[in-house]
């Protein structure tokens, strides 16, 4: 095990318990703590995991209070991929460990957050009623979507939605093809 890795990881597993709670005041923001334990079955040779460890950088809605681990493995070492700033946690035991386990505490914050998404654009807000999982009988009254959108001031529109815009041309070059990324669907053609 990396001696300053774990120095750091455990004053901040000896510090977690006070910090979050007097920020958790903060009208919005929930604490959470999750554990997630791994165990290999019927290890043979030198056995290695990769544990993905949650909320790596701190925004307007998250905050990370760190992250703990304890097992009985040789190596434990936090990984950055650089491009999208995600985090491991790379483990591995040693080839005489007949039970390899670890398990990894990791503590942080989230806040609520509501997007309008819709109300600004136009007066109404589209569903699909095509949707199997909507319920357009009596105009949409009983489906708990529609409900919840129209109790905030959404005019509803239940009416089945096309599958975005397409279109095909053809020019001097042969077919050009395009469709709406946002929809699902199938063009034909180059889309050059």
């Amino acid at each position: 095990m990396n001696r300053r890795n774990f120095l750091k990881s455990s004053t901040a597993a000896a510090l977690a318990p006070y910090v979050p709670f007097g920020i958790a005041s903060t009208q919005g923001w929930r604490t959470f703590e999750t554990v997630t334990r791994v165990e290999i079955r019927d290890s043979f040779g030198i056995a290695r995991a990769w544990v993905p460890l949650p909320l790596v950088g701190e925004n307007e809605w998250q905050k990370t209070f760190g992250n703990s681990w304890s097992g009985n493995a040789s190596r434990a070492d936090v990984m950055h991929d650089g491009k999208y700033g995600l985090a491991m946690l790379y483990v591995e035991w040693p080839e005489k460990e007949m039970n390899p386990a670890i398990e990894i505490t990791s503590r942080f914050m989230t806040r609520d957050r509501a997007v309008d998404f819709g109300a600004a654009n136009s007066p109404k807000t589209n569903v699909g009623g095509e949707h199997p999982a909507i319920d357009t009988s009596d105009n949409g009254d009983h489906d708990p979507l529609v409900v919840g959108l129209r109790k905030l001031g959404h005019q509803v529109d239940l009416a089945d939605q096309s599958s975005g815009l397409s279109a095909i041309v053809r020019d001097n070059a042969g077919w050009v093809g395009g469709a709406d990324p946002r929809r699902e669907g199938l063009v034909m053609g180059d889309t050059r």
